[in-house]
C-alpha cells in the first residue's frame, strides 16, 4: 500500500472516530479531495482537523479575561459554600460534643458520689455498731452487783457471772474475731507455760489494739476497751485506762501435730502413754507473784461453743475447793495478787473439742497520787 493510501485510510478513520465521539452536527470533517490523496505528490494533501462544537480538541484553552477569571471564582466559591456544612449543623454537632462529654462528666462525678456516700454511710453503720456494743459493755458492767462483787472478791477472792452479754448473735461474732485473730501469725504465739513441750495446744494472741487489729476484730478490742473503761465504776481502785488483754486459744489439731511431731508417726504407743501421764492442770499459784507487777484483777470471759465440754479450760480454786467449768458467756473475776487458781487443760473432756477460746483481761491498780 502506498503512502497516499494509508494516508487516506489513516484520515478516514479519524473522521469516524470523530463523528462517534461528538455527533455529526458537532463534529466537521475537513479534508482535500479523494482525487488529491490518489496523486503522489504529498505537499498537496491538507491537514485533517475534529473539532468539539467551535473549538478544537487539539487547540489551547482561551485566555479568560480577569471578570471571566472572577467569575469562575465566584463560581467554584458559591460551589463550595453549598457543599460546606451550615453554622447550624456545625453549632449543633459542637454541641453535641459538648453534651456528650457533660453526660460522661456527670456519670462520672455521680459515681464518685456514689462511692463516698457508700464509704460514709459504711462508716456511720461501723459507728452506730461500735456505740451500740460499747453501751452493751457498760449496761452489762452497771448490771452488776458492786456490793456483792466486793464482799465475794474479799471473802473468796473470785466472782462468776453467767450470761455476761446475753446476745448470741454478738457472741457468735466475737467467737469468729477470736478465729481470725488466732490465724494471724504475725502476732499468736504457742502458751508453753502451763505444761511441758508445749503439748497444751494452748496460744495466746495479745490484744493491743491498733488501727490493723480493730479492722480485724472490732469488737473483741471494745469489749477490752469498755471493760477497762467502766469496771472501776464497781471497784474505786481500778485504773480506768491501763490493762493488759489476750486471747486464749485451744487447736485440737496444733497439739495433735506437735505430739506427733515430737514422738514420731511410728510410736502411736508412746505418744498415748505420755498423754495419759501428761498434767491435766496447772498447779496452784496467782497471776501476778512479782512485787511490781501492776495487775490487780484478772478477768476471763469464756466464747466456747454451746455444747462445749465444760471439764476442758476450767478454772479451780484453792480456798473453796470450787471448779468454776468453761462455759458461753461466763466471766470469772479473781484478784490477780491473792487468789490462788488453778487452770484445767483444754484437752481434757471425752469430746475433746476441736478448739476453744477465751479473753483474759487484766487490770491495773490505779496508782497512787
Amino acid at each position: 500500500m502506498t503512502f497516499a493510501a494509508r494516508h487516506f485510510m489513516r484520515t478516514v478513520a479519524i473522521a469516524v472516530v470523530g463523528l462517534l465521539l461528538v455527533g455529526p452536527d458537532a463534529a466537521t470533517l475537513a479534508f482535500s479531495p479523494i482525487a488529491t490523496y490518489l496523486s503522489p505528490s504529498w505537499p498537496q494533501v491538507s491537514s485533517v482537523s475534529i473539532r468539539c462544537g467551535n473549538l478544537p480538541l487539539h487547540a489551547k484553552r482561551k485566555k479568560e479575561s480577569m471578570a471571566q477569571k472572577r467569575a469562575r471564582r465566584n463560581s467554584k466559591q458559591r460551589r463550595e459554600v453549598e457543599t460546606a456544612p451550615s453554622r447550624g449543623d456545625v453549632t449543633t454537632l459542637f454541641k453535641q460534643e459538648d453534651s456528650q462529654k457533660q453526660v460522661a462528666e456527670r456519670e462520672k462525678a455521680s459515681a464518685d458520689a456514689a462511692e463516698v456516700t457508700s464509704k460514709a454511710q459504711q462508716l456511720l453503720d461501723r459507728q452506730k455498731e461500735s456505740i451500740s456494743f460499747l453501751s452493751l459493755i457498760r449496761e452489762a458492767v452497771e448490771r452488776l452487783d458492786a456490793e456483792q462483787l466486793s464482799l465475794s472478791l474479799r471473802e473468796k477472792g473470785y466472782f462468776v457471772v453467767d450470761k455476761f452479754l446475753s446476745d448470741e448473735s454478738l457472741l457468735n461474732n466475737l467467737q469468729k474475731e477470736s478465729l481470725i485473730l488466732y490465724e494471724d501469725g504475725n502476732v499468736t504465739q504457742l502458751d508453753t507455760s502451763e505444761t511441758a513441750l508445749g503439748f497444751s495446744g494452748e496460744f495466746i494472741t495479745a490484744l493491743k489494739g491498733g488501727e490493723n487489729q480493730y479492722q480485724s476484730a472490732p469488737r473483741s478490742v471494745e469489749w477490752v476497751v469498755g471493760m477497762t473503761k467502766h469496771m472501776p465504776s464497781k471497784l474505786e481502785e481500778l485504773d480506768s485506762s491501763n490493762c493488759m488483754a489476750f486471747l486464749r486459744t485451744y487447736d485440737r489439731d496444733a497439739r495433735s501435730a506437735a505430739r506427733k511431731l515430737f514422738f514420731g508417726e511410728d510410736k502411736q504407743e508412746e505418744n498415748d502413754r505420755s498423754a495419759q501421764d501428761e498434767p491435766t492442770c496447772s498447779p496452784f499459784g496467782i497471776e501476778a507473784s512479782d512485787k511490781d507487777d501492776m495487775r490487780y484483777l484478772t478477768l476471763r470471759y469464756y466464747l466456747v461453743s454451746n455444747d462445749w465440754d465444760p471439764a476442758a479450760g476450767a478454772l479451780r480454786f484453792e480456798i473453796t475447793g470450787e471448779t468454776i467449768q468453761a462455759k458461753s458467756d461466763r466471766l470469772v473475776i479473781y484478784k490477780s495478787k491473792e487468789t490462788m487458781v488453778q487452770k484445767d487443760a483444754w484437752f481434757l473432756g471425752q469430746n475433746d473439742q476441736a478448739r476453744g477460746n477465751c479473753i483474759e483481761l487484766h487490770l491495773i491498780q490505779k496508782k497512787e497520787e
